[in-house]
């Protein structure tokens, strides 16, 4: 299970809307709020499902992008493509 810990900046006129529509996703909690930036974490099941949760977090209305802080995979099976 992939865990991630992320910072969510978000543009300051949008952060209630986008603070809103983070709490909507599975996977994804809320863990502190610094100015415009949320810090969440993610606990998903697999890499498929952590990378659609990263994809919509950077899709949502008002994010102006995430960086990482922390990614842990180790209990992950990678594909390999053949």
């Amino acid at each position: 299970m992939p865990i991630s810990s992320l910072i969510v900046r978000c543009k300051p006129e949008q952060i209630e809307e986008t603070r809103t529509a983070v709490r909507a996703l599975e996977f994804v909690e809320i863990t502190d709020e610094q100015e415009d930036n949320l810090v969440i974490l993610t606990d998903t099941t697999s890499s498929d499902d952590d990378q659609i949760t990263w994809d919509a977090l950077n899709n949502l209305p008002g994010v102006i992008g995430t960086d990482i802080i922390y990614h842990n995979f180790e209990d992950t099976e990678l594909s390999h493509a053949e």
